[in-house]
């Protein structure tokens, strides 16, 4: 006979700061401080993404001068220079 299958979900969530739902205990003033934060976080996070697309954009660039640079057909040095 096979174990009772068990969930790997908790019965109850435990309370944590990483917790997205508001307890019900959550004043207006502990939403607004927290949407405050969540604005400024959501702020940075985009000028982050801007700034590595910026550095994507300049590391292309660098790669393509740099295979531009190389010659496709390098003489073979053991051909004799023919």
């Amino acid at each position: 006979m096979p174990p009772p299958k068990r969930s790997i979900v908790p019965d109850a969530a435990p309370k944590s700061q990483d917790n997205p739902m508001p307890t019900p205990e959550a004043t207006l003033a502990d939403l607004t401080r927290e949407n405050g934060y969540l604005k400024q976080r959501n702020a940075l996070l985009q000028e982050d993404v801007t700034a590595l697309g910026a550095e994507a954009e300049r590391l292309r660039q660098i790669v393509e001068r740099l295979h531009a640079r190389t010659p496709s057909n390098r003489p073979n040095p053991l051909s004799g220079g023919q």
